[in-house]
This record gives C-alpha cells, sequence and structure tokens, in this order.
C-alpha cells in the first residue's frame, strides 16, 4: 500500500454537484469513517467487511466522486470510471473491496444520514424518500433491520430539532454574506473613483 496517496484520497469532496449538499463539504475520509462505524454496529464481529468500508471510494482520487445520478443516467461513464478506480486501486497497491449488498447498504444509509443532519428540508423529494425504502429493503434481506430501523428513528427525531437550527443557521449565514458583498462593494467603488481620479 502507499499510504501517504491512501491518506490524501480521503480529501476528495463529495456532493460537489449536489447544490442542496455542496455546502456541507463532506470529504470521503468522513463518509468512510462513517461507513466503517455503520459496519462495526450492524456487523461487530466482521473486520475485514470494516475495512472494506474504510477503503471503498479511495479509488476516486484523481478522479473525484462522481453523482450516482449522473452515473445512472450514463452507463457508459460508469463503466469507465469503474475501471478507472480499479486502475487506482491497483497504482496505489490496495485491495480494492468487493461491491456487497452489505456494502451498498453502509453507502447509502451513511449519505442518508450526512444528507438528512445538514439538509433536513430536502428529504422529502428528489428520491431521498426512494432511497429510504431502498436502505430498509436491502436491510431486511441483510438481517440488520431493527439496528437500521433504530438509526433511521433516532434521526428522525434529530430532524426536528436541526430544522430549526438549520433555518438560523441559513438565515446568518445569508446575513453575513449580504454583508460581505455589501462590504466589498462599498471598497470597489472606493478603488474605482481613487482610480479614476489618478488617470485624470
Amino acid at each position: 500500500m502507499k499510504p501517504h496517496q491512501v491518506w490524501l484520497s480521503g480529501f476528495v469532496r463529495r456532493w460537489h454537484c449536489n447544490p442542496d449538499l455542496a455546502h456541507t463539504a463532506q470529504t470521503n475520509a468522513q463518509h468512510q469513517w462513517g461507513c466503517a462505524i455503520l459496519a462495526l454496529h450492524l456487523w461487530p464481529d466482521n473486520h475485514a467487511f470494516m475495512i472494506a468500508a474504510l477503503t471503498h471510494d479511495v479509488g476516486e482520487v484523481w478522479i473525484g466522486d462522481v453523482s450516482g445520478p449522473a452515473k445512472r443516467a450514463n452507463p457508459a461513464l460508469k463503466e469507465t470510471l469503474d475501471s478507472a478506480e480499479a486502475e487506482n486501486f491497483e497504482r496505489l497497491k490496495l485491495h480494492a473491496p468487493k461491491k456487497t449488498q452489505a456494502l451498498k447498504l453502509v453507502d447509502m444509509l451513511e449519505a442518508y444520514l450526512w444528507a438528512e443532519r445538514h439538509a433536513p428540508h430536502v428529504m422529502d423529494r428528489d428520491g431521498w424518500p426512494e432511497m429510504v425504502e431502498d436502505i430498509v429493503s436491502l436491510a431486511r434481506q441483510l438481517s440488520v433491520y431493527e439496528k437500521v430501523e433504530e438509526l433511521l428513528k433516532w434521526q428522525t427525531q434529530v430532524k426536528r430539532r436541526l430544522s430549526k437550527k438549520y433555518a438560523i443557521r441559513l438565515l446568518i449565514t445569508l446575513q453575513t454574506g449580504a454583508g460581505l458583498v455589501a462590504r466589498a462593494t462599498v471598497k470597489l467603488l472606493k478603488w474605482l473613483a481613487h482610480s479614476s481620479k489618478s488617470v485624470t
């Protein structure tokens, strides 16, 4: 394994083309750590699977995290990306984890938990309700439904509290942004006035 480059792969940004989640700036390191924690919770004795969850997106280094909708809309793109990611795993001298149903579950569950935590206002649209159905279906197939249901219930309780906090934070961000724009505009106007005087 090339540890430094594998470590650097954790800085790849997720959600960059999702307007509702790009601001969260989640990295692959955060996502994979979340997946590993979920793997440990759902299958506590399967340490090999926990390592798979912790490294499953390492191959995205030098490529980036291309959105699921883009891959689903363009199967040729998905095939090309899968091939490039496999080559990156080889280049990094790291074993590429098998894409199992269990890995798909923790991957989707972590994405859902992150999105609901950071953008609760979009969870009733844009494919999120269907994702919950897929998560529940997979959890049942893999006999971990009770543990997954517990996580989803906890997240729903947190969501009620966060919706208000998110609205306040968004308002503060917008006010701060408007203030910065106003100050920058004043500085620009002063600079333009000064530079026009010095030219004449």
